[in-house]
């Protein structure tokens, strides 16, 4: 049984919030690639999370629990122009999104992204994307339960200094 999971716009209030789930996250991208991510911080994911929530081009959502705060998602409208390469076009792109650990496998992430497809369509975005590391399989499938198919596969080699 799943359970009842609110969604509510972020407050400006919400940034401390906000930087703890996030440290969960944080800390699953430092132990898989320490040579990329920085241990977590969360004075700075805090301070990261205030400038978002005054970013008017970020939307930001929570998921609660009864009144206990169990995951997040930060989503920002992108837009480009249309080339020779390209046909212009308008995506929603999931930013950042979180669940806190003891609430995974809860239908936390579903409700999140069920809830970003929503506002996306009522505005007439055709699409939304996300970005996620290979080690983070369990992300990936909670992604493909809601719909989310693998669109583009970056490739990445390291080089010896010499």
């Amino acid at each position: 049984m799943r359970d009842n999971i609110k969604i509510r716009a972020a407050l400006d209030t919400d940034a401390s919030t906000f930087a703890a789930l996030s440290a969960f996250v944080q800390d699953l991208h430092f132990r898989e690639r320490p040579d990329v991510f920085k241990e977590p911080d969360v004075l700075g994911l805090e301070r990261w999370f205030q400038n978002a929530l005054s970013t008017a081009s970020a939307q930001i959502w929570i998921a609660e629990i009864g009144d206990v705060p169990t995951g997040y998602i930060v989503v920002t409208p992108q837009s480009r122009d249309e080339s020779v390469f390209c046909y212009q076009r308008c995506w929603h792109e999931v930013d950042n999104i979180g669940v806190h650990p003891k609430y995974r496998k809860r239908g936390v992430a579903r409700a999140l992204l069920n809830h970003v497809v929503r506002i996306a369509a009522a505005k007439g975005v055709p699409e939304i994307e996300l970005n996620t590391w290979n080690f983070n399989q369990l992300a990936h499938r909670s992604f493909e339960h809601v719909g989310f198919l693998p669109k583009n596969l970056r490739f990445a080699r390291r080089v010896e200094r010499t």
